[in-house]
């Protein structure tokens, strides 16, 4: 122990900073998503029973947005409860629009969005 009290615990100075809120860094690691799909969200769906159910996940704006879409599968289709590979997965769809909406506004597309055909092409290119 110190003489002020504290406890000595072997961490340098520059390493007792207050830890960076999650949140932020993993909205921050997202930002491509939010391009197609919206923030995290909850909404209750009501079953063809009657019974309502409450889901946590993102919608897919362009589905949503799509009346032709909607009407062929309902509007349900265009929300997903996946994890962020998963959104990734449904970007491969609207790449074009991804990689126009990225482009735009300078975010970094991520690896996973990108179909791999396209993914092996650059690849192609770099060598």
């Amino acid at each position: 122990q110190y003489t002020d009290g504290n406890v000595q615990d072997d961490v340098q100075d520059e390493h007792c900073g207050e830890p960076a809120a999650a949140r932020n860094v993993k909205k921050r690691n997202t930002k491509d998503l939010l391009t197609i799909f919206s923030d995290r969200v909850t909404v209750k769906f009501l079953g063809a029973d009657g019974k309502s159910d409450l889901k946590v996940g993102r919608w897919c704006l362009v589905c949503k947005e799509d009346k032709v879409y909607c009407q062929k599968f309902g509007k349900r289709k265009a929300f997903h409860v996946g994890g962020n590979s998963s959104c990734c997965a449904h970007i491969h769809s609207h790449y074009a629009l991804y990689e126009l909406r990225c482009g735009e506004q300078n975010i970094a597309e991520n690896h996973h969005a990108v179909p791999r055909d396209i993914l092996q092409e650059r690849k192609r290119k770099k060598q």
